[in-house]
């Protein structure tokens, strides 16, 4: 990671995990690994990672395919090189001291706060140090997954799914998950252009398959799916001894191209750029509150405030200045934008829904020519909620518009046996007939929850908050991180 000096924030949301986990994904039953006092030693027999000696034979003849392929005692050596290397990154990250305006000076509590004037308990200056290494390595982290949504929408071709594409076997959707050799990519050098951040949030991704099999569906990303993970890439690239990540210069140099960001995290503007959901107009807000700016920061007695209003911290919030428009922006409003714009979406380019692509029972794409319980959100907002999703669209649309008040329509709707009936015109089986009048069956109701689901504590473009679940994904790592297996035993 370079200079810290841009104390200029990144990313990230919040310190700890969203107050309620994605749907799909139980909640961590533990604590976020902690940051010590002091940066642990990389490379320590017995006491952080495991010896060279152990290690280095091993990684330095991995024998890994260019093709996607079931795990191999070599892929799971390459995988774990790739934990060691983010576990490295995050450590990095964490104890670079002024990293987006944040020093370790302001664990120095202000004395009013403590018993006679002075700061006499060295294990809660401790902790104050573990939260603020936390609270950088989670604004890195958003940051990260806002790097990684550039490249997935910029850096990688795609033709959206239509609902025309589900009623057939072909490669958008039927047979988006088998193909020949000649649908797979081929991952070459030049084509690994993810710096290290980029890849831990894919790596993750990849970890939550039907999240990630319905994002790469409705993005057209099959040749994406059909290649996997490039293990004989990623473990090129790092190293066998002190797993730092060094591709290419090429490779850098085709990132920057192509998504007109730079190769390193904290090197990217201190800013992000949001489009206000009512007027449209353009803002600039900062990634963070919680710095206290250059070295000069340093300085200031600041009150540790962890939580912050920038668009990586928990208690994001902006004001709209575009044309009088001074709309309170949130987390909960941003996710109702999301919400408009993929009705709009299907309304104008029949773009299915979220949550409406993937099997109830299987979690595979089925193509059907007759109606089913999976597709009824579609149909629910085509037939019934056409007129109220179009008055969200319009300017000014969504003031005061909360996602509980969309949940709140929904449920009226689907408890409506008169809506249900004219939603369902066509007979089949995920209705059912109750006293002559119809209701909707489980399935179409289960149907209705998954695609709700994208949308709580999620305005990303993904099935997931992957902020969250990077940080679930930190939990393992790091105790995986602290078992000293001898990796050198496990191919011989």
């Amino acid at each position: 990671m370079s200079k810290p000096s841009h104390g200029e924030p990144s990313g990230s949301r919040s310190l700890s995990p969203p107050r309620g986990p994605p749907p799909e994904a139980a909640p961590p039953t533990e604590q976020l690994p902690a940051y010590s006092e002091t940066a642990p030693a990389i490379d320590q027999d017995g006491n952080g990672f495991p010896s060279n000696s152990n290690i280095t034979a091993s990684f330095s003849n991995l024998a890994l395919s260019n093709s996607p392929c079931d795990p191999t005692p070599h892929t799971c050596l390459a995988h774990l090189k790739l934990l060691f290397a983010i576990q490295a990154l995050k450590t990095d990250v964490g104890y670079t001291d002024g990293l987006f305006g944040l020093w370790d000076s302001r664990a120095m509590v202000p004395a009013s706060q403590w018993n006679h004037g002075a700061f006499r308990d060295e294990e809660a200056k401790r902790e104050q140090l573990a939260r603020i290494r936390e609270k950088r390595w989670a604004i890195y982290l958003a940051r990260a997954v806002h790097r990684y949504e550039i490249w997935w929408m910029k850096g990688l071709s795609k033709k959206h799914l239509t609902l025309n594409d589900m009623g057939s076997n072909g490669a958008a959707y039927g047979g988006f998950v088998t193909g020949g050799e000649k649908d797979e990519m081929k991952w070459d050098e030049g084509m690994l252009q993810l710096p290290l951040d980029v890849l831990m949030v894919w790596h993750t991704h990849m970890l939550n398959p039907r999240a990630y099999l319905e994002d790469c569906l409705r993005s057209g990303h099959r040749a994406l799916w059909l290649a996997g993970i490039p293990w004989h890439l990623i473990n090129s690239v790092i190293d066998n001894d002190d797993f730092s990540y060094h591709p290419s210069d090429e490779a850098k140099a085709r990132w920057v191209a192509r998504t007109e960001l730079q190769w390193d995290n904290v090197d990217d503007p201190a800013v992000m750029e949001i489009r206000c959901p009512n007027c449209s107009h353009v803002l600039h807000v900062p990634w963070t509150t919680c710095g206290t700016g250059g070295e000069e920061g340093k300085k200031q007695a600041a009150r540790l405030d962890l939580v912050g209003h920038g668009y990586g911290d928990g208690g994001f919030r902006a004001t709209c200045s575009g044309n009088g428009c001074r709309l309170r922006l949130d987390r909960n409003l941003l996710s109702v934008g999301k919400f408009v714009a993929d009705a709009k979406d299907l309304l104008q380019q029949a773009r299915p829904m979220p949550g409406t692509l993937l099997d109830l029972m299987s979690g595979r794409p089925v193509p059907s020519q007759q109606p089913r319980p999976l597709g009824f959100p579609n149909r629910m907002i085509q037939r019934r909620m056409r007129s109220e999703v179009l008055d969200l669209v319009k300017p000014r649309g969504v003031i005061g518009v909360q996602m509980k008040d969309i949940k709140d329509m929904i449920e009226a709707l689907v408890k409506d046996k008169d809506a249900v009936t004219e939603i369902e015109r066509e007979p089949g089986y995920y209705i059912k007939i109750t006293n002559l009048k119809r209701e909707l069956s489980p399935f179409a109701r289960m149907a209705v929850r998954k695609m709700m689901s994208r949308y709580w504590e999620n305005f990303s473009p993904f099935a997931l908050d992957l902020v969250a679940a990077v940080l679930r994904q930190g939990v393992f790592i790091d105790k995986m991180c602290k078992v000293y297996t001898p990796f050198g035993l496990l191919l011989h």
